[in-house]
């Protein structure tokens, strides 16, 4: 037990400077958790076109080439990326669920929506 307890203290030690001690490392993360109240968030929650809040977060994987693409399409129409994906989404969403199949192709075994691609 002892031999366990030396080896935790020898840990912290080396996780420390060697000037510093554990209290003042105590000290300074008391002050930045101080400091950290205070700070207001560095990216703002917008309001969508629902007017909820885009609080929620979608984590995607995407290419470098493709992410520029779609950041210098967003800088072109003057919109945050984050903005501009969410009303490309909005849009296809819009499209796929609520399509009215007025673009219709028939064929003799199937009818196609040309809008949404949906078989009829």
């Amino acid at each position: 037990m002892k031999l366990l307890m030396q080896k935790l203290s020898t840990r912290k030690t080396k996780k420390m400077n060697n000037n510093q001690n554990p209290d003042e490392l105590s000290n300074v993360r008391i002050a930045m958790d101080k400091v950290a109240e205070t700070l207001n968030p560095s990216i703002p929650i917008s309001i969508t076109e629902d007017g909820g809040p885009a609080d929620k977060q979608v984590l995607i994987r995407t290419t470098e080439a493709e992410r520029q693409k779609w950041k210098n399409a967003s800088v072109k129409e003057n919109e945050t990326l984050s903005s501009w994906i969410r009303k490309h989404l909005n849009e296809k969403a819009e499209k796929t669920l609520f399509c009215q199949h007025e673009r219709v192709k028939q064929y003799p075994w199937a009818t196609i929506c040309m809008q949404c691609r949906q078989r009829l």
